[in-house]
C-alpha cells in the first residue's frame, strides 16, 4: 500500500514536466540515430536524475516495465500520462518508430494546450474556493463559538423569553452540530459523482446531460483530443490510415465515455457515411460539424480535423473563461449575501436577548 501512494505521489509531480519531456522526447527521437531507444533514454535519466528526483525514480520504474512486457511503451508511462495519449503512443507504436516521433511533436503541443487551459481556470477560480472556505468557517464557528457564547452572556434569560430568531439560531446550532458533518461529505460526493460521471456515465440520458453544463464543456474537451488524435493518425507519413482503421484502433480505450462517442462513428461508417459526415453524432455542435464538412472539401480530412481541433480549442478556452468567471462571481455574491444574512441573524438575536433580559428584570 505504501508503494502504491509512493507511485501515485511521483505521478501526481510529474505533471508539470509532461510538455517539456514530450518536446525533449521528440526533440531526440528526431534528430539522434536509430541506437538511441527508450532503453537507453530512461537507463541515462535514472544516473543523471538519482532516486531523490521524480524523474529519476519514474525512469527506472518505465525501465523496469518496458523490460517486462517487451518494450510496450504505453504500458510503461501508464499512470504517468493520461489514457487518451497513451492511446495514441500505443498506436503509433504499433506503427514504428517514424509514426512515434511525429506523434509526440504533437502530442507536446495538444497537452501544452490543455495544460494552459486548467492553469486559467485555477488562477480565475481561487477567490471563489477562498470564498466557500470563509462560508464553511463561519458556519462552524455558531455551534461551537458564536451560539454557545450567547448562551452564556445571556444565561439569565429563560427560553420562554426567547424571539423567533433567537430560537432558529439555536436549533441551527444544535443541527449543527449533529449533522453538521454531513454537509461537507454530502457537497464532496456530489463533486466525486459529477466528476466520475464526465468519463463513465454512458447511460440513456447521457446525449441530454452532454448538452448541458459542465458535461458540455467536457464533451467539447473530447471532441477536441478525439479530433486532434485523429490528425495525428491520418497524418502518419509513411503509413495511410483510413479513417474507419483510425477508430477501430482507438475504440478499445478505457474511456466509457470515449468508447460511445467512438462506436457511434463507426456505426456511421458503416451505414455509409463518409468524411465528416461521419462525426454527426452529436459530439460536434452544428457549426463545428458544418465548419468540419466545409474543410474536408477543400482539404485532405487529416487537415480538416486538425483545423477544427484548433477551432475547438480557440473556442473551449473562450467558454470556458467566461463560465469560469461567471462562477467566480456567483460563488462570491452567494458567499457576502450568506455572511451578511449570517451577521444580521446574529445581530437580531442580540437585540432579542437584550430585550428578552430587560423584560425579565422589569
Amino acid at each position: 500500500m505504501r508503494k502504491r501512494w509512493q507511485l501515485f505521489w511521483w505521478q501526481w509531480r510529474f505533471r508539470r514536466y509532461r510538455v517539456e519531456y514530450l518536446r525533449y522526447l521528440a526533440a531526440l527521437l528526431t534528430n539522434f540515430s536509430a541506437q538511441l531507444t527508450f532503453k537507453v533514454i530512461f537507463k541515462k535519466e535514472q544516473q543523471r536524475y538519482g532516486r531523490h528526483h521524480v524523474r529519476g525514480r519514474l525512469a527506472a520504474l518505465w525501465l523496469q516495465r518496458l523490460n517486462q512486457h517487451g518494450g510496450d511503451l504505453a504500458i510503461a508511462w501508464r499512470g504517468s500520462f493520461s489514457p487518451e495519449l497513451l492511446q495514441v503512443i500505443r498506436v503509433c507504436q504499433h506503427y514504428g518508430s517514424r509514426s512515434l516521433m511525429q506523434a509526440l511533436q504533437f502530442l507536446a503541443h495538444q497537452q501544452e494546450v490543455l495544460q494552459r487551459l486548467r492553469r486559467q481556470n485555477q488562477a480565475v477560480l481561487w477567490p471563489a474556493f477562498l470564498a466557500i472556505a470563509v462560508l464553511c468557517g463561519a458556519l462552524v464557528l455558531i455551534p461551537l463559538f458564536t451560539v454557545p457564547e450567547l448562551r452564556r452572556a445571556f444565561s439569565y434569560v429563560p427560553p420562554e423569553y426567547y424571539g423567533p430568531a433567537t430560537r432558529a439560531l439555536f436549533a441551527t446550532a444544535d443541527w449543527l452540530l449533529r449533522f453538521g458533518w454531513l454537509i461537507p461529505l454530502l457537497a464532496l460526493g456530489v463533486l466525486i459523482a459529477v466528476f466520475i460521471s464526465f468519463s463513465r456515465y454512458v447511460g440513456a440520458g447521457r446525449l441530454y446531460m452532454d448538452r448541458l453544463e459542465p458535461w458540455k464543456s467536457y464533451r467539447l474537451m473530447g471532441a477536441y483530443n478525439l479530433l486532434q488524435t485523429l490528425g495525428i493518425l491520418l497524418s502518419l507519413e509513411h503509413v495511410h490510415l483510413p479513417l474507419e482503421s483510425a477508430i477501430h484502433r482507438l475504440a478499445d480505450t478505457s474511456i466509457p465515455w470515449l468508447r460511445l462517442r467512438l462506436v457511434q462513428i463507426q456505426k456511421r461508417i458503416i451505414q455509409g457515411h463518409t468524411g465528416a459526415s461521419s462525426f454527426a453524432t452529436g459530439l460536434l455542435d452544428k457549426e463545428d460539424l458544418w465548419f468540419l464538412a466545409d474543410m474536408s472539401e477543400g482539404q485532405s480530412l487529416e487537415h480538416a480535423c486538425m483545423a477544427i481541433a484548433q477551432r475547438l480549442a480557440e473556442r473551449i478556452e473562450d467558454r470556458l473563461n467566461r463560465i469560469v468567471v461567471v462562477a467566480r462571481w456567483v460563488v462570491l455574491l452567494v458567499g457576502v449575501t450568506i455572511l451578511l444574512a449570517l451577521l444580521f441573524w446574529h445581530y437580531r438575536v442580540f437585540e432579542e436577548l437584550r430585550h428578552g433580559l430587560i423584560n425579565m428584570f422589569v
